[in-house]
Order: C-alpha cells, then sequence, then structure tokens
C-alpha cells in the first residue's frame, strides 16, 4: 500500500457514517478535531486518580495520554505497577491480574470500517483480554486514517500506522 493510502483522513461524511455505526452497535463515539482535544476528552473520559492501563499505541503517544499515564500523578498506571515487579512469577500473576482486569484500559485500534466493525490486532497480546471482557470501561482512540468502507477493506490497513 502507498504512504499515502496508508495515512490518508476519513473525510466528514464517512466519520458521520463510522460514528453512527459504532453507536448502532452500542459503542459510544465522539469525534475530536485536534490531539490537544483528543486528550481532553480523555480526561473527562477518565477520572484522575483511576487505575489506567494504557496500551502500546502510536495515536496515544502522540496526543500525550501514554506520559500523562507514565508520569503516574494523575492516574495509577498498570503497566508500571506490572513492570515494577520484582520476579518473573510476579509480572505474569500482575498480567493476569491487573493487565487483564483493570479499571479503564485505553488503547487504539487497527481499523474501524464505517458499518461499525473494529479491528483489533496484536503482538503481544497483552491488551486483548481487558478489551473483550476484563476492564470496566474500554477508551479507544482513533484515527481517522483507520476508517475504511467495510469490514473486508480492514486488511488494506497498515498495522504500523
Amino acid at each position: 500500500m502507498a504512504t499515502d493510502e496508508a495515512t490518508r483522513l476519513a473525510g466528514e461524511a464517512a466519520v458521520a457514517r463510522t460514528v453512527e455505526a459504532l453507536k448502532a452497535r452500542n459503542m459510544d463515539a465522539m469525534v475530536a478535531h485536534s490531539h490537544q482535544e483528543a486528550l481532553d476528552k480523555l480526561k473527562e473520559l477518565v477520572p484522575q486518580g483511576s487505575e489506567v492501563f494504557a496500551v502500546t499505541s502510536e495515536t496515544l503517544d502522540s496526543i500525550g495520554f501514554t506520559q500523562l499515564v507514565a508520569e503516574g500523578k494523575a492516574y495509577r498506571s498498570v503497566g508500571t505497577l506490572i513492570q515494577a515487579a520484582k520476579t518473573p512469577e510476579e509480572r505474569s500473576d500482575l498480567q493476569r491480574t491487573i493487565g487483564t482486569s483493570p479499571e479503564y484500559v485505553v488503547g487504539s485500534v487497527q481499523a474501524v470500517a464505517e458499518t461499525g466493525e473494529v479491528v483489533v490486532a496484536s503482538a503481544s497480546g497483552s491488551q486483548l483480554g481487558s478489551y473483550v471482557f476484563g476492564a470496566k470501561h474500554v477508551v479507544w482512540v482513533v484515527g481517522t486514517q483507520k476508517i475504511v468502507p467495510t469490514f473486508l477493506g480492514a486488511h488494506a490497513i497498515d498495522p504500523e500506522n
């Protein structure tokens, strides 16, 4: 896929169709028009002091949320707690407990179809358990470059983008 295709932003009509389709599938969706607006919305959605698993995400890095969580002042970072484990066994136990069932998991997805389907892929699988069943709250921050017309079009998304 050409780089310009992998980074093209969806137009307003595609974004509106996607938001409506996600809502029809019981997923709340909102639109931010800038990095700062996205970060501000996240701060509204995730109360200060919450336990947060901020998964590896270029999107979260680019808006500053990863750093905010890692600083440990506004949120209790699940990743920091897991990394602080003294033994491999303790780290494994923490990954199975707080890593799969945090209060909030905040991440992204690989693609969103205008028809409301979402594609999640993971190199490590670390966020899948919390996305699917473990977290009390799942928040995805997704750039419009990840919007595709149909679920079948999701294979065209560059997973590194």
